[in-house]
């Protein structure tokens, strides 16, 4: 059986304006979305997690592939 995870982590984000003032970037830079995933550990190496959140025995679904650098948090569960 593959361990199941709980990482927390920073994801990637575009700004939603199209153009957007030079103070407008540097308050919106410095905050990050975290997010929460919850899945099954598939494979891991220097560079990356990946989970999936659904086996349907074998088959994976809703695969994730995580930067080790964006992660704050990891659990098992």
């Amino acid at each position: 059986m593959k361990p199941l995870l709980r990482i927390t982590w920073y994801d990637a984000e575009d700004h939603n304006e199209t153009w957007v003032a030079k103070n407008d970037i540097e308050k919106w830079a410095d905050k990050f979305k975290t997010v929460v995933s919850i899945g099954w550990l598939l494979r891991r190496n220097k560079k990356y997690v990946v989970l999936a959140a659904d086996d349907a025995g074998g088959e994976w679904g809703r695969v994730t592939k995580i930067p080790m650098g964006w992660i704050i948090k990891e659990e098992t569960l």
